[in-house]
């Protein structure tokens, strides 16, 4: 392979090189691809040109390839097509040099041969012939058979005996008297036979004719050696067998197709040289075409003498010779890659089908959580409330707890439910990871199978990590489901944190590393350096996402992710993350204490689009001394402002509403009151504008579900902090 980075340099090597094809990129200026055809076949006349281009200028590409280019390839269409394009145009090419060599061993050969069509009009007539009748190519293709015999071959009724042995038995042999064009004769040897096609038709005569002077032997080795070189000039692999399934002969392409020599396969039968189970399914597969005498085209596989397996689509006809012997002719074409990309493309299909219908489920399960936590929003704000108004004694103090736990529990299995749903990069934060995972051993030990321990290790003090908390616990939930299906008898799994003194190669300082290790049954080389691969999977109903996302999620987080296996030994997945100082803020598992100061009293607006949410935020605020109004949507909320006519000090928006959006409604209220300071509050985190909400900072954000005292707290926050826009 070769690069020229202009056409003159280009021109110049194929005035000086042989290439199979060219692949040219499409200019600029799509003019300027005319020139360069036209000059490429002014160097290389028979050369295919391919053009290379973006799909946006397909039209281009399509205009370069009437212009004189064999075929264009989009960058849309990936390199495999790319690699098909150039091979089939050098195929061609090279096919055509094969048909110049076949023409030129048909011109070489001793004998004189002709062939005519089934209409009995010449069409090829070699040299030798033209030597023994004086007579050149360009007069006689193109001629009825009789016009061109009868001034060669006078004696009319040897002629007719000859037409009827060839409509009688397919063949004639004997002598002639040629008379040349100069009127000198000669006696000749010649033979007359019909040709027929694959299927057995008849599709021509052939005529072969050489001096009698030559002795038969001679003749009949020339005559042999003409046909073998066409056969060993053919690409496809072509073979010839008689009734007891000896191979009488073999073309090159046949025997570079099994890996071994021509003596080998003439030599020997078949069961010397192919595997003994192959070897008795063609002799059943050739007996039924010896039996029928029809044509049969069927697909095989055939192992070399290397063991690698070849797919190969074959077409067996019987043929007789002038005694009646049956022979069996077989013509290959093989379809190894051609299987393969096949199955590939199955392969890639059904993935891409299952990578839909997750993230189909992935949209679904943001939804019902954004429905969801509502609801606990609702739930757990209304226990708070009740909890404070009850007195310490109350009988019915015990259930309301129960009620705010149930709550906070159906919070926490909401948000490991979204930390499926594949998200950006999120917002890091300082963490001790014992805190995020403690958490989820429950759930971790629902989803092992049921003979499979869980072991959690956790020293009694860690490090901090900078880390998403969402990226943190979808890192070990696909991590410990991995470790399961890795152990379909049962097994166990290991979890353990620690503090190490430096990581692997990339992370050179002190570490914190989550270790998940199994007993299963382990990985080899090659699969082991494929399975951080998106849709690489050795699972029958695997997707090939869960370890390609924990790789994306340790490397976003800045940590690293290793691996050590070995068949039947387990798998180990260690994932390092740089130690951080733990700054104030960091995330804690404790909760906001309600707040106890006084407040400074602001007129607050609530845009919520679910009613017992709207009341709890409502009835909340209003018992920390705020002016509260409210709207379902925030078309309504607009209406309000413009007939009430007042100024709001903070407003508290969910993000997802009817009719239009908070973001939206946020950005028309602020035409109204540019000061306005925004609460943006949303249960459904993975969905796109939220996150862009989030990103561009145009507001404080707090997740449902949340409580009285939280939101209270961020409420206070926020206007304690002044301006429209005050983080998150």
């Amino acid at each position: 392979m070769a690069v020229f980075s202009g056409a003159d340099e280009l021109i110049a090597a194929l005035l000086e090189r042989d290439f199979d094809a060219v692949l040219v990129a499409l200019p600029a200026d799509a003019d300027r691809l005319t020139y360069i055809l036209s000059r490429a076949r002014v160097a290389a006349p028979d050369l295919p040109v391919v053009v290379a281009a973006p799909a946006r200028r397909e039209a281009e590409a399509e205009a370069g390839a009437a212009a004189g280019a064999a075929d264009y390839w989009l960058d849309a269409m990936g390199p495999r097509r790319l690699r098909f394009a150039l091979e089939r145009e050098a195929h061609r090419r090279r096919g055509g040099a094969l048909r110049r060599a076949r023409d030129e061993a048909f011109d070489r050969v001793e004998d004189a041969v002709a062939v005519a069509d089934d209409e009995h009009r010449i069409v090829s007539w070699n040299r030798a012939a033209e030597r023994m009748s004086g007579r050149r190519s360009e007069e006689v293709v193109g001629c009825a058979v009789a016009e061109v015999l009868e001034p060669l071959w006078r004696d009319a009724g040897a002629r007719l005996k000859a037409w009827r042995a060839v409509a009688a038995r397919g063949v004639w042999l004997g002598e002639a008297q040629l008379t040349r064009r100069d009127g000198s004769s000669t006696r000749i040897s010649a033979e007359i036979a019909v040709a027929r096609d694959g299927r057995g038709r008849r599709s021509g005569l052939l005529f072969i004719a050489r001096p009698t002077a030559a002795p038969a032997a001679a003749t009949s080795v020339g005559a042999r050696q003409f046909f073998e070189r066409i056969l060993n000039a053919i690409a496809d692999p072509v073979f010839v067998k008689n009734r007891g399934h000896r191979i009488l002969f073999a073309n090159d392409a046949f025997c570079a197709l099994l890996a071994r020599s021509r003596e080998e396969i003439l030599a020997n039968d078949e069961n010397q040289y192919l595997p003994s189970e192959q070897a008795a399914v063609f002799r059943r597969q050739d007996d039924l075409v010896f039996e029928s005498g029809r044509e049969n085209v069927h697909q095989e596989t055939v192992t070399d003498a290397r063991g690698l397996p070849h797919v190969l689509i074959t077409k067996k006809t019987v043929w007789h010779d002038t005694d009646g012997r049956p022979y069996l002719v077989a013509v290959i074409r093989e379809i190894t890659e051609l299987v393969k990309a096949v199955d590939d493309l199955k392969r890639s299909q059904e993935t891409l089908r299952r990578a839909q219908n997750l993230e189909t489920v992935g949209r679904m399960a943001g939804g019902v959580a954004h429905d969801f936590n509502n609801v606990l929003t609702a739930i757990s704000g209304c226990a708070a409330a009740a909890l404070e108004a009850l007195p310490h004694d109350h009988s019915a103090r015990e259930e309301v707890l129960e009620i705010r736990r149930a709550g906070e529990r159906a919070a926490e299995l909401t948000r490991q439910l979204l930390s499926f749903v594949r998200r950006p990069k999120g917002a890091p934060q300082v963490l001790d990871l014992r805190e995020v995972y403690g958490g989820m051993r429950k759930m971790l030990e629902r989803l092992l199978p049921g003979q499979t321990s869980l072991e959690f290790r956790a020293p009694d003090q860690l490090g901090s990590v900078n880390v998403d908390p969402g990226r943190a616990e979808q890192i070990l939930l696909n991590l410990v489901v991995n470790a399961g299906d890795a152990m379909p008898g049962g097994g166990r799994v290991v979890v353990e944190l620690e503090d190490v003194a430096a990581g692997p190669p990339g992370l050179p300082g002190p570490c914190v590393s989550l270790t998940v290790a199994d007993s299963g049954v382990g990985m080899d080389e090659s699969t082991r350096a494929s399975i951080f691969e998106p849709f690489f999977t050795t699972k029958p109903q695997g997707t090939g996402l869960g370890l390609a996302t924990v790789r994306d999620a340790v490397v976003d987080s800045g940590g690293v992710v290793v691996v050590e296996s070995a068949p039947d030994r387990g798998s180990v997945f260690r994932v390092f993350w740089p130690l951080c100082a733990r700054k104030a803020g960091a995330r804690s598992d404790k909760r906001p204490a309600r707040a106890q100061c006084t407040v400074h009293r602001a007129r607050v607006l609530v845009v919520e689009d679910d009613e017992a949410v709207r009341r709890f935020v409502v009835r909340t605020l209003e018992h920390a001394g705020h002016t509260v109004l409210s709207a379902p949507d925030g078309l309504s909320a607009l209406r309000l402002c413009r007939a009430r006519k007042a100024s709001f000090d903070a407003a508290v928006v969910d993000v997802i509403l009817p009719r239009l959006l908070g973001p939206e409604f946020v950005e028309r209220l602020r035409e109204y009151q540019p000061e306005a300071r925004i609460l943006y509050v949303s249960g459904q985190l993975s969905d796109p504008v939220v996150q862009s909400c989030v990103a561009a900072g145009s507001g404080s954000f707090l997740p449902k579900p949340f409580d009285a005292a939280l939101l209270v707290e961020r409420v206070r926050g926020l206007l304690a902090a002044g301006g429209p826009g005050s983080g998150t």
